[in-house]
């Protein structure tokens, strides 16, 4: 269907290709858009036999009069196998019917992308209100079917929720085209700009691979710097499903900003982080006992707090920590002594130093 916008612009456009004045016709006869705008919005009445006999008419002066319109000729506008209007082309019949088809094909065409953006246009704010709704706390089930049927979506797909925030809004075009590297399927993944600083995406969990959201997301980093951050859930199938997947992105973005500051974060990863952060307020009773907590501090003690997660790490052994930690191994023994005086807990016991780096964790979430 034309639209008075679109008409407009091609009308314009097409005039000043040609050098002869376009009106752009609607099927019941009404300019819609012309080079010369004193014409847009008068009724043109030879339309209506070019529309329904999908042929041309060539109109001299006393034609035009009764069609009351301006000598020159008048196509058919045909886009997907439907008439959806007329295309004139003003002067004499016999000047303009040369430039009639070649102007016509480009009307067409013209009309043809319109109507392929405005399509593009519909389907992201289609899937963007998908995507509100499936993050309902009490879903429309009625609602969501109905956009999934326009969108010719199965819901009942695996797919795997993606959150991407981004840290300098201004570069929103550039992560769009990234982000766009990442879908195969397009008639299968869901992606919606949903805020100025924010995307999200249910990709397909066929179509899921960590591997490349990395090769891409360290590409960002080269040529933008660290601009976003991007969580990442684990795949679901169910309507409710779509909701637990993105608080999952959600969580893990949050998590790993507290503990790491930029990156990629799957919350695969975090499953201990995110049990500690689900039950925010018992944390906040349980740090209260540890009157020494302060002196783990992250901030205020940043080499025992490095000391507890590197033997964690490097999985209770002296030599490996301390080669890793660039110190010697009596000085890692002496901090970890450091640790017991202050804390109590001994680091060198797996179980008291598993309640030491639980702990720390639980401080850095807070």
């Amino acid at each position: 269907m034309l639209t008075k916008t679109t008409a407009m612009e091609i009308a314009k456009k097409t005039t000043a290709i040609c050098g002869y004045n376009i009106l752009i016709i609607d099927e019941k006869g009404n300019i819609l858009g012309s080079g010369d705008v004193e014409r847009v919005g008068h009724y043109h009445g030879g339309v209506q036999e070019v529309v329904k006999f999908e042929r041309i008419l060539m109109e001299k002066q006393d034609e035009a009069i009764r069609n009351q319109a301006l000598p020159g000729v008048v196509l058919p506008i045909k886009v997907d196998h439907n008439i959806i209007g007329a295309v004139g082309i003003t002067g004499n019949p016999e000047d303009v019917f040369k430039f009639g088809k070649l102007i016509q094909n480009q009307v067409e065409m013209m009309c043809m992308q319109e109507m392929s953006h405005h399509i593009s246009t519909l389907k992201l704010q289609s899937q963007k209100f998908l995507i509100q709704e499936l993050l309902e706390n009490d879903p429309d089930r009625d609602k969501i079917e109905k956009l999934a049927d326009l969108l010719n979506l199965d819901l009942h797909k695996s797919r795997v929720a993606i959150s991407v925030r981004l840290l300098h809004p201004s570069l929103d075009y550039v992560i769009k085209d990234v982000l766009n590297q990442l879908i195969i399927d397009k008639k299968n993944t869901i992606f919606a700009h949903m805020k100025e600083d924010h995307w999200i995406m249910f990709l397909p969990y066929y179509e899921y691979s960590y591997y490349k959201i990395k090769t891409i997301y360290e590409r960002i980093l080269k040529n933008f710097g660290n601009c976003c951050l991007v969580g990442i859930g684990k795949a679901n199938d169910r309507i409710k499903g779509y909701r637990t997947s993105y608080k999952q992105a959600e969580n893990a973005l949050f998590i790993g900003k507290k503990l790491r500051g930029h990156g990629i974060f799957n919350i695969e990863d975090y499953w201990v982080e995110e049990l500690m952060w689900e039950n925010e307020s018992k944390t906040e009773e349980d740090l209260s006992q540890f009157k020494w907590l302060k002196k783990l501090n992250p901030y205020k003690t940043p080499l025992l707090v490095e000391t507890i997660n590197a033997f964690c790490k490097y999985n209770l052994n002296v030599s490996v920590t301390a080669k890793h930690l660039y110190i010697h191994r009596n000085t890692l023994l002496y901090r970890l002594d450091k640790i017991e005086d202050e804390t109590g807990l001994n680091p060198k016991n797996f179980h008291e130093l598993m309640e030491l780096w639980l702990i720390n964790k639980l401080f850095c979430l807070k």
